[in-house]
Parts: C-alpha cells; sequence; structure tokens
C-alpha cells in the first residue's frame, strides 16, 4: 500500500503514507497519527473525520485502515497479536516497534472476528 492520505490544515497540507502508519487514535477534537519512526503527528479532526478522509482518498484500499471501538484506527498491516483476556491489541513492524494498545472487550471481539474473516476469505 503506497498510498498517501492528504491532510489539509488551513494553509499547510500534510502528505501521510498510509504504510508508514501505526495506528491513529482520537483525542477529543483532534486526532494523533502514530508513525512507524516513533512519529506522533497532532492532526486538527476528529477521529470520524479521519475515518470518512480514509475512505474517501483511498477506495476500496482503505479498508487496510480498520476502526477498533471510538478511539483508534489500526493498520491491519501490523497487528501481530490480539489478547481479549487484557483487552490489548499488538502492533508490531517486527523490526523493533511494537505497540500495545488497550481496546474495550466488544470492539476487540469485534475487529477480531472481522480480521479472521478478512484473512479467512484471503483478502488479507
Amino acid at each position: 500500500m503506497q498510498r498517501q492520505l492528504i491532510i489539509s490544515r488551513g494553509a499547510e497540507t500534510q502528505y501521510l503514507p498510509v504504510n508508514k502508519v501505526l495506528y491513529f487514535e482520537a483525542d477529543g477534537n483532534y486526532s494523533h497519527a502514530h508513525t512507524l519512526d516513533g512519529q506522533d503527528i497532532l492532526l486538527t479532526y476528529q477521529l470520524g473525520a479521519v475515518a470518512t478522509m480514509i475512505q474517501e482518498q483511498l477506495g476500496k484500499q482503505g479498508f487496510r485502515l480498520m476502526r477498533v471501538g471510538r478511539s483508534k484506527i489500526v493498520n491491519i498491516e501490523y497487528v501481530s497479536r490480539i489478547d481479549t483476556a487484557d483487552n490489548l491489541l499488538e502492533l508490531s513492524n517486527y523490526n523493533g516497534v511494537t505497540v500495545a494498545l488497550t481496546v474495550s472487550e466488544a470492539a476487540l471481539k469485534e475487529f477480531s472476528e472481522l480480521l479472521n474473516k478478512l484473512i479467512k476469505e484471503g483478502i488479507i
């Protein structure tokens, strides 16, 4: 996935390579893009607006960025472990970068089922 997400902020436009994003996280009226190289990029959009941008700009490729609950959108390319007992979703690039996210039990279960379905159907 070599696409870029175009994020406009007033007079500034930011180009965010989607394959470099581990996850997006809600923060009130803002969102953060967390990247593979450890950057935390503040976005002046709510997470719902980010989800809409992903859908509009990436089309069919946008499914690789999946919403998990109300507060996170994760890049499924980097999902390495789902722990429903501890409500943890682990993302890793298998090259030293690993992040554990706390996710609600219901959201994690729904995400896990959808991810397993996509894998079984050969979509990813």
